[in-house]
């Protein structure tokens, strides 16, 4: 399977609404543009991570859903902690190729997706609904012999960016039980973060995937941005899984 990862849009109701002075929309649309120029053709799916919204608004996930719909590939999302959830699974649920991201199998991967949002916080937290949520999809699995990814919203280790690790996963403890109950567990994919990340986590690679608006400075403390949006490219087969950034 071939995916493109896209996260952290931050949409807004209104046409020409700003973060940190970016226009969300414009650069989500300056994303998809390039990669539906580049790569579509390639893809079997769009995998969202997650901050979809910005002001958790019906029309801000109308908008996201229309200009995915051009891309003629069916995608997968989960929510973030800027995310109204329900409200979310309401909207995009008029959409048939919108799915919420729950669990992806193919020959040779099992995609598993892993709730991180605690509502009304920013940091990430499993609770027991996530943990019960997770150890079902894995149940009902045909796991065996496969690779295993798993994908959240929130960075499960830190990225030695301080503004960002504040309010990173918080519960991991419970997050590594988890994943030590994960079969052949080979990538943690997420979002959050705001910048392209690769690092190592006990012994698991984890790939942090750019925000497709604006990216926070690596190392900084402060409310510091790069003019800078990107997507991940993804590929799950027999021979194991590859990853590219595409930064604009």
């Amino acid at each position: 399977m071939r995916a493109a990862q896209i996260s952290d849009t931050h949409l807004f109701a209104e046409a020409g609404g700003q973060l940190m002075g970016y226009d969300t929309y414009r650069e989500f649309d300056r994303v998809l543009s390039q990669l539906e120029r580049r790569h579509a053709a390639e893809l079997d799916a769009v995998l969202v991570t997650g901050d979809i919204s910005q002001d958790e608004s019906a029309a801000s996930y109308e908008r996201f859903a229309q200009r995915l719909e051009r891309t003629g590939l069916p995608v997968y999302w989960l929510a973030g902690n800027h995310d109204a959830a329900s409200l979310a699974a309401e909207v995009l649920g008029r959409y048939p190729f919108m799915r919420p991201l729950e669990r992806l199998e193919t020959a040779d991967w099992l995609l598993l997706a892993l709730d991180s949002v605690r509502p009304g916080t920013d940091d990430g937290h499993i609770d027991e609904r996530a943990a019960a949520a997770f150890r079902q999809r894995l149940a009902g699995a045909d796991a065996a012999g496969k690779r295993c990814a798993v994908l959240l919203h929130h960075h499960p280790a830190a990225v030695g960016t301080p503004l960002l690790d504040s309010c990173m996963l918080q519960d991991t403890e419970r997050f590594w039980e988890l994943m030590a109950e994960t079969p052949r567990l080979q990538v943690l994919l997420c979002g959050h973060a705001h910048g392209d990340y690769r690092l190592e986590a006990r012994g698991v690679a984890l790939e942090v995937c750019p925000a497709s608006c604006f990216q926070w400075r690596k190392g900084t403390a402060a409310l510091d941005t790069v003019d800078a949006r990107g997507y991940k490219l993804l590929e799950f087969d027999a021979v194991g899984f590859r990853s590219q950034t595409v930064m604009i």
